[in-house]
């Protein structure tokens, strides 16, 4: 298997996640049909296009196969009709098919409940699969980087809404808007769908006191969704680049982790901040051998170098964007290539000279190269020219901070491993109809869905066997929700078709039926259509 070419390898990966998620849905389909002894006559995953197949045979009154285009996957039962139509001679075949089945065997005569039970036996299963999934994990081993254990701050961008709220570092977010945190992605859920430069109410820990601050999120920099400029606290790890540098000299060594300037304790990132914006001075650091646990006290001298604001890079090549870009170099984005300043093409080394020479406070007029690929093939980059501020950053010459790699794998036995396992479904399921509803309400966009094309992406990237289980789980789930959204092709729209048959104590007209299927039908493939533009817009035009 190793031999295969990556490619290859992506798109088996892919085929077998995709496989096993529709494989078990259509399980719980089909199980629950059987329970109900209700006769299947199809059980196929993938789709037949023009009758061409894959596989096909038959074991008893039902046919199983597997069609050629593998985007889903379907249970036929004698007495259903899933997408109504108004072809006569479509309807009179499928009723000389149906003719010889008992009346006992036919979904249509099935009381009401028994057909509520077949339909959702399907996002049943999947959100079953990711029980078992995400129970197996825990037995496996949850690997979590430490930082996002908690919810204490580690740096307040200048300027930010937190900023302005008073936030500052080691601070510890207990809720916002009443919505408890207590990881960092809970606290940035609740951040990014709050309404952009509408107020909320963080309640957090300074010192063991609770205490409470609005801020108003906004779109900042780099960024898609309202924040209010926080990171995650960790511990700052140095890495010597240059064994000769005076940082070095004095004792500063790598992987030491540096805890305090001046004796002011600072979580990772606040503390390159701080080293940022003191160029030029001397500094004292408390830094800490993790192998042996002894502490010291190393001095150093900051140099003061011109840089492109917000804009970190290696060579020509922007990594990231933060809170200091302003203007149009805000629009930069990760993968970005720098190939010229002024209008002259510049080579990595010549680009880090003009900025080195540029005074502080003017701006470089910088020509981009932004990467265009599909899939796997690569297309000529498109090129932008904009402006990018110069300013004064702090450094110590030869050594780069980062956060230090804290990580916790917790493992969990018996009774405990199944109720971590419950608690994460749970809270995916939680979490999946927040969104929803924050998509109906406007404050989610539907540009964050991810459609096939980011999920094969995503699927690409997973290396470890934990990674792909984990995942297969995070998609099941996910898979279930979205098919109880009521669109008539979907499951919830079913689902909600038997609801009115309930009420009015009768179904709805053929005609109603076939209308509302034809609107949810073209619905669907709008949103499939947003969906993968989006997809190959996140992927394709947004990576290095």
């Amino acid at each position: 298997m190793s031999s295969l070419p990556v490619h290859l390898m992506s798109v088996l990966k892919f085929l077998v996640v995709l496989g096993v998620l529709i494989f078990v849905h259509e399980l719980g389909h089909f199980l629950m049909a059987r329970l109900c002894r209700v006769r299947v006559k199809k059980f196929y995953l993938g789709f037949d296009l023009m009758g061409l197949k894959l596989l096909r045979f038959r074991a008893g009154p039902t046919e199983y196969g597997i069609g050629i285009l593998p985007l889903g996957g379907y249970v036929k039962m004698a007495g259903q009709e899933d997408l109504p139509t108004d072809d006569e001679a479509a309807k009179r075949k499928l009723e000389e098919e149906d003719r010889a089945v008992p009346e006992a065997e036919r979904y249509d005569r099935k009381p009401l409940w028994q057909r509520a039970l077949i339909i959702a036996a399907g996002p049943a299963m999947n959100v079953l699969l990711g029980l078992a999934l995400f129970i197996l994990i825990a037995f496996i081993g949850v690997t979590v980087f430490q930082p996002y254990q908690g919810t204490r701050i580690g740096n307040v961008e200048p300027g930010s809404p937190a900023a302005a709220a008073g936030l500052l570092p080691g601070d510890e977010i207990v809720s916002v808007d009443g919505r408890k945190a207590a990881q960092w992605q809970d606290f940035l859920l609740a951040v990014s769908t709050s309404r952009a430069d509408s107020p909320v109410t963080i309640v957090f820990l300074r010192d063991g006191e609770e205490r409470r601050a609005e801020a108003t999120p906004r779109v900042l920099p780099g960024t898609s969704r309202p924040r209010i400029g926080v990171g995650p606290a960790g511990r700052a790890m140095a890495w010597v680049e240059d064994t000769d540098c005076p940082a070095a000299l004095a004792g500063l060594a790598q992987g030491m982790i540096v805890s305090s300037v001046d004796g002011r304790r600072l979580p990772y990132p606040a503390l390159e901040d701080e080293i940022a914006a003191r160029p030029g001075q001397r500094l004292r650091l408390m830094v800490e051998d993790p192998q042996s646990g002894r502490s010291s006290e190393v001095e150093v001298e900051t140099e003061s170098r011109p840089v492109i604001a917000g804009v970190r890079r290696d060579g020509e090549r922007v990594l990231a964007i933060d809170f200091r870009a302003r203007g149009e170099a805000a629009d930069l984005r990760p993968g970005d290539r720098i190939v010229a300043v002024g209008g002259r093409p510049v080579s990595p080394a010549e680009l880090d000279g003009a900025v080195a020479s540029a005074a502080c406070g003017s701006e470089l007029r910088l020509t981009v190269e932004r990467p265009r690929r599909v899939l796997f093939f690569s297309f000529p980059p498109r090129t932008l020219t904009l402006a990018a501020g110069v300013a004064a950053e702090g450094r110590l010459p030869g050594i780069a901070f980062d956060y230090y790699p804290d990580a916790v794998t917790v493992r969990y036995r018996g009774w405990a491993a199944v109720r971590r396992g419950a608690a994460e479904t749970a809270k995916m399921v939680e979490t999946l109809f927040s969104f929803l509803y924050y998509l109906l309400v406007g404050r989610a966009s539907p540009t964050e869905l991810a459609g096939p094309v980011r999920i094969f992406d995503l699927t690409r990237q997973l290396k470890a066997l934990s990674e792909i289980v984990h995942f297969l789980g995070l998609i099941s789930v996910n898979l279930a929700v979205v098919n109880l959204f009521p669109l008539p092709v979907l499951d919830g729209g079913h689902l909600l078709f038997l609801l009115i048959e309930a009420l009015r104590r009768r179904p709805l007209s053929e005609r109603a039926v076939v209308v509302a299927h034809q609107i949810g039908f073209a619905l669907l493939l709008l949103l499939f259509l947003l969906v993968t533009y989006n997809d190959i817009l996140q992927v394709f035009f947004k990576r290095g």
